[in-house]
């Protein structure tokens, strides 16, 4: 294991001898919420990202994030948090391999159909956190028209329960009308095998898509589609869960000129959900927002209001209030995501 990552250390090495192209890039945050943040809050990212052409038509880059937010377990002036990640990549016109903080290629690439009580494939944070790993090596692979990836979680410091292990693949690919997605997960730590497949198709304006995921213990199958009427896209979903309940919803988008409404009912292996989201275009930078949803089985609902103001140099405002009767982590609420209570945020982005 040693000799591969090595190896690869070697390889972006090799760009020191040319001038690196550098770039600097970056968003801000100063907020007030009186709920979830319990006050006033603010975070920063500094990305950098070096990148250097290759004589042999490669490209080598190395990109890192600089997280800096105030800490909400500590009220001395001046606790912070710092968190840092990094992103190594050699690249060609055909194939990129990457290492650092990237996401495992099952959980990027993978996309089914809603209502799969099937495990879902583990991400970064499953990856990081839980196993242990310390980075992600991932290869893409593009050629005629076929993208395979593949990914593992690499451990450099013996906390992992594998030093390179995790493996995830995944592939998609299109033929004029047709297309199809798989991904595969292996067992490892206690998580389950996974494999997903799906194929898509475009007919006559519709885009229809079937899956089918098994993870050992759930399997599932599963079919969407989604037609525009006008300025209307129709949607629905069914999914039949070999163990859970069966699941289904319909949706309905509109949008036209300043207005856009969607609406939404989810019937989730018996779990029923109502939405209502909407947006007017006031002008002049100005957005209104407005939501609500219904849980119809727990009998709870929530709603928010908003406004947005697109201040201009990558600077905005939000104000918004939102509220959640059965609300848990008391954030992500509505389709905007907003959080409990009332928000008054400016934000900036380099």
């Amino acid at each position: 294991m040693n000799r591969i990552l090595l190896a690869s250390a070697s390889i972006f090495a090799l760009a020191g001898a040319a001038s690196a192209e550098v770039t600097f890039g970056g968003d801000a945050t100063l907020g007030y919420n009186d709920e979830v943040e319990g006050g006033f809050y603010y975070g920063a990212d500094l990305v950098v990202t070096m990148t250097q052409e290759l004589d042999n038509g490669l490209s080598v880059s190395a990109t890192g994030d600089i997280n800096f937010a105030d800490d909400d377990g500590d009220t001395t002036r001046g606790s912070d948090q710092l968190n840092t990640s990094y992103v190594l990549t050699l690249s060609s016109d055909m194939a990129t391999l990457s290492f650092g903080d990237v996401d495992p290629v099952g959980d990027a690439i993978w996309s089914g159909v809603s209502g799969s009580a099937v495990a879902g494939f583990n991400d970064g944070d499953v990856h990081f956190d839980t196993a242990n790993f310390d980075a992600i090596l991932r290869g893409d692979v593009m050629y005629s028209g076929i993208n395979a990836y593949v990914s593992f979680g690499v451990d450099t410091d013996g906390d992992a329960p594998e030093e390179f292990s995790a493996m995830q693949l995944a592939a998609t690919g299109s033929f004029g009308m047709f297309g199809f997605i798989a991904a595969y997960q292996e067992e490892f730590a206690g998580t389950p095998e996974i494999i997903a497949v799906a194929a898509t198709a475009s007919v006559i304006g519709a885009d229809i898509k079937v899956a089918y995921e098994d993870d050992g213990t759930e399997s599932s199958y599963g079919i969407g589609a989604s037609y525009p009427v006008g300025p209307v896209t129709l949607g629905g979903y069914f999914t039949a869960n070999d163990i859970a309940d069966d699941s289904y919803g319909v949706s309905a988008d509109y949008a036209s000129g300043p207005i856009a409404v969607a609406v939404a009912y989810d019937n989730d292996a018996g779990q029923e959900d109502v939405s209502l989201d909407a947006s007017y275009d006031v002008g002049n930078g100005i957005t209104a927002l407005a939501g609500v949803a219904a849980d119809l089985t727990g009998e709870t609902t929530a709603y928010y209001v908003a406004g947005e103001v697109d201040l201009g140099g990558g600077a905005s405002f939000l104000l918004s209030f939102a509220d959640d009767e059965g609300a848990v982590a008391n954030d992500e609420i509505g389709g905007p995501e907003y959080n409990q209570g009332l928000t008054a945020a400016l934000s900036f982005s380099f």
